[in-house]
């Protein structure tokens, strides 16, 4: 039920903008179904450390022992601000893990989201 439901989420017009974070490494796309219905396409992964990064994305990175991968990255392209003052659904998954990582990011970027149970996976 999951895919279908985001997938016509994608196509209903009832949002401005759908930016989907597809993990490169491995060119990892989990949802075949979304690859030609994206808005936004943002590339993002796991496994980061911040030894990874030049100094000036140092704090970029967020490192918190109680995220499943323990550290991300506020990818470039949503620093922009343009998330401040919009109304953020969050969906996707695996909750608990990938999202929760997402999650991270926008309370990073001092963003209020709206997580929708309907688009979130466990």
């Amino acid at each position: 039920m999951y895919v279908p439901r985001l997938v016509r989420a994608c196509t209903c017009n009832k949002y401005d903008e759908v930016i989907c974070m597809v993990s490169e490494v491995d060119d990892y796309d989990p949802i075949q179904e979304l690859r030609n219905l994206r808005h936004s396409r943002i590339a993002r992964g796991w496994g980061y450390e911040p030894s990874m990064f030049e100094e000036e994305e140092a704090p970029w990175v967020i490192s918190d022992e109680a995220l499943i991968h323990q550290h991300t990255w506020v990818p470039t392209k949503l620093r922009d601000g343009r998330l401040k003052n919009a109304e953020v659904y969050l969906g996707g998954g695996c909750d608990g893990e990938c999202l929760a990582d997402m999650e991270a990011v926008l309370e990073r970027m001092g963003v209020a989201y709206q997580r929708v149970p309907g688009y979130i996976y466990p």
